[in-house]
């Protein structure tokens, strides 16, 4: 599928709004059920819908045995773990305070690329390192952060270790060997996701945790059919149109539209510090975005 400038920008920006209200959806949706639930439905759904689809078209790939580990890196840790965890976390804390964290995966995929897969660790890539463990310090900074509100605290340490998740899940992506492509394991993925996050939630939850009705069922359908599905898509054609620097750049303005959503439409309180602990996260990114641009000039 080709697509012009105007179009890709286009999807681009489609794409960056399904992620950003997305996080709104699953804030809303949790008052209507049970974070392991929700998680569940969004992932089962997708796996329904996904597979469904591609076998209509007859496009099912079969993962080779040496597949299997990034399928359960990028399915079970980023897409199941770090899902539920993200979720999790909301039932505690506001959406703008856990995007925040979430978005610190430097502080996890910079260790992992330079100690275990023995990336060399470049100047820029060791600023942006700071700049996240920075945002993080000033984020839980005594003089700001509620430390006696254990809904709080445990929220923020939920979100810092779905982060962890998706550090992990970021760096064996980059230095793995693929066997096939994303789009072919992408059904996988989902997966190994929603598997052992659907039995943990029949084995711990109850069914009258959930209260059905239009509102939930909305948050619902936009998580899985926008957030989780187009949003897919839309990155894999992203990936194919655009440099990987302008789209791991781009994707930054989410946790900025989250912050500033969270703050218009539930009335969350946007504090200095948190604005603070935001803006040396992304520029943390943007740092080691531009160094591996120039590293990977074919990029």
């Amino acid at each position: 599928m080709t697509l012009s400038t105007r179009q890709t920008y286009l999807l681009f920006i489609a794409v960056i709004l399904s992620w950003s209200f997305n996080w709104l959806a699953m804030k809303i949706g949790l008052q209507y059920t049970t974070a392991l639930w929700y998680a569940s439905f969004r992932l089962c759904f997708s796996a329904l819908i996904l597979f469904a689809f591609l076998a209509y078209r007859r496009k099912i790939y079969l993962p080779h045995p040496k597949d299997w580990p990034l399928i359960f890196t990028q399915g079970f840790l980023q897409m199941g773990l770090y899902m539920t965890l993200v979720i999790i976390a909301l039932h505690y804390v506001g959406a703008g305070r856990t995007v925040i964290l979430c978005y610190a995966t430097l502080l996890w995929s910079t260790p992992i690329a330079v100690f275990i897969y023995k990336e060399p660790l470049s100047a820029k890539k060791l600023a942006g390192f700071i700049l996240s463990l920075l945002g993080i310090a000033v984020y839980f900074d005594p003089a700001h952060f509620q430390w006696h509100n254990e809904h709080r605290v445990i929220g923020s340490l939920i979100a810092l270790t779905a982060s962890a998740c998706w550090g992990l899940a970021m760096a064996h992506a980059r230095f793995g060997r693929w066997h096939a492509t994303p789009s072919q394991l992408y059904p996988w993925k989902i997966i190994s996701a929603a598997a052992p996050i659907g039995l943990l939630t029949l084995l711990t939850q109850t069914s009258g945790s959930t209260h059905w009705n239009s509102t939930l069922i909305l948050t619902l359908t936009f998580s899985t059919v926008f957030a989780t599905l187009f949003a897919w898509w839309g990155m894999i054609i992203l990936a194919k149109a655009l440099p990987s620097t302008t789209t791991a750049v781009g994707v930054l303005a989410v946790p900025v539209i989250v912050v500033i959503l969270a703050s218009l439409v539930l009335h969350e309180h946007i504090t200095s510090s948190l604005v603070t602990a935001l803006s040396l996260i992304i520029a943390g990114i943007v740092l080691v975005s531009l160094d591996r641009q120039k590293a990977s000039p074919e990029l």
